[in-house]
């Protein structure tokens, strides 16, 4: 019967799906939560570098935006936030690593 083929196609399907999901949870080493983490400061890393770009092709070029002292003050937070992510990541992985070797 076509109809049972296909039912049991679709629990087949299913179980995999299940086996693949306990897989994943049965990785040795990986974090869910770290590995998040490493991806939002690569993402922060990747705009202190897109910022630090803009600023080396502004003075390459001799035109510089007109900025407030409270722009210029938000981007050395933000810069400076940055480096703290970077910091407190390292520390993070320092720990995981010396836990886990």
């Amino acid at each position: 019967n076509i109809g049972s083929e296909l039912g049991l196609g679709f629990l087949n399907r299913e179980n995999t799906n299940e086996e693949a999901k306990e897989q994943e949870a049965e990785v040795v080493g990986f974090d869910r939560d770290l590995m998040l983490e490493k991806l939002k400061l690569l993402k922060k890393s990747l705009e202190h570098q897109r910022a630090r770009v803009s600023i080396i092709i502004e003075a390459l070029s001799g035109e510089k935006e007109d900025k407030s002292r409270e722009e210029e003050l938000l981007e050395m937070v933000e810069k400076l936030k940055i480096e703290l992510e970077a910091e407190k990541m390292k520390t993070l992985l320092a720990e995981n690593a010396s836990v886990l070797g």
